[in-house]
Formats: C-alpha cells, structure tokens, sequence
C-alpha cells in the first residue's frame, strides 16, 4: 500500500467514534443538532439555502491535500498549519460536522492510535502549530506539561487565558492567610475555594513566593 493509499484508509476512518444520531446528508456521521442536521451542515442550509452550499468543499480539498503532503514528508523541520487555530494556538479542522485538532490527528496517523483516553499528543518540537508527525509523541499530561516547562511555552500565572488572579493578588492572599479564612478570600478575589486552596497549598502559582 502506497503512503497516498494509507492516508486514504486512514482519513476515511477518523475519527472512530459513531454518532448516537447521525446527520442526515450521505456520508455525514456527525452529530445531528436540529432538524435531522449536524452543526455544520445545518448552519450551510441556513446560510446558502442549501446543505452543500459555500465554499467548504474547496477549503476542506486544501486540508487534505495538505495532510497527504505532510504525510509523505521526511523532512525534519517543523510544518506549520496555514489554516484555522482554535484561538489557543492549537491547529484545528472540520470533518463530519465536529472540530478536530490537526496535530492529534497527525500523531495517530504516524503513531497509531493513544495508549489509551488520558495521553495527549505532545509536541517535542515545543511549537503548537507544528504538524510534522515525527516531531509529535503520546504523552500523559504530567509528561506533556512538563514538556511545556522545559520548551518555555507552558502557559502559567497571568499568562494563562483563564487566569483571573494576578501575581500581586496571589502574593496578598498569602500575606493575608491566617487573617482571613479561605472563604472570605475567594469571595474578595471572586474565585472558588478550591482556587484559594491550590494557592495556599503550593499546587498553582509555586513561581510566586
């Protein structure tokens, strides 16, 4: 079997989970949301009048063929995905109405399926928008954040998307331990209990004495 035949096979099996209720469109085994529908093809009909309606046809040509060529190369250096990202830094594509990350893709493709659901495909280039399945590994997520530490991209502190503390606020609420009870703490910073704990019980934050 040829390196085009194998990506073939293996594009039109992913991913390996049936749909509970499937799309109605021929060849669609996503998610039905409304109307006997997916997301994807329901927001066409909506949009065009038409389920195939738009140019999703021709951008999702460009993925594969992109895919195949990452496939097929035996080069070393990072490929970085030219198409969308989730807004995480993380390549992302449609396939049967849901939303896949192409590095994982990519991975399973080149090392098989996961050990099992908790491991992750995990960049040892330390570039997220990297696809180049030689660079990518399953790792668990211990293994993979530590990864993050040692490539410098582990998102931490201010610097995470969620963070909704300061390295000033998290310096406070440690000065004020014993002041306040965790309680009043987490409803003067507006976080959960169990934020204050990790804080308090060096889990999160440790960069911050």
């Amino acid at each position: 079997m040829t390196k085009e035949q194998q990506f073939e096979a293996f594009w039109k099996s992913y991913p390996r989970r049936v749909a509970k209720n499937p799309c109605a469109v021929d060849g669609c085994d996503g998610e039905t949301k409304s109307r006997g529908l997916c997301s994807s093809h329901l927001n066409r009909l909506v949009r065009y009048g038409n389920v195939n309606g738009g140019s999703k046809k021709r951008r999702h040509g460009e993925v594969v063929r992109w895919l195949q060529d990452v496939w097929s190369t035996k080069t070393k250096e990072c490929q970085i995905w030219p198409f969308a990202d989730d807004g995480s830094g993380y390549a992302i594509f449609a396939l049967n109405g849901k939303y896949y990350r192409a590095h994982r893709f990519a991975c399973e493709m080149f090392n098989g399926a996961p050990p099992s659901d908790k491991h992750e495909a995990a960049h040892d280039c330390g570039v997220s928008l990297c696809c180049n399945p030689s660079h990518l590994l399953w790792k668990t997520h211990q293994e993979n954040i530590a990864d993050k530490e040692r490539h410098g991209t582990a998102l931490t502190g201010e610097a995470h998307p969620q963070a909704k503390l300061t390295r000033r606020d998290v310096e406070t609420i440690r000065r004020m331990h014993g002041i306040l009870t965790r309680r009043r703490l987490a409803e003067r910073y507006g976080v959960g209990i169990s934020t204050i704990d990790n804080i308090l019980d060096g889990v999160t934050w440790r960069d911050v004495a």
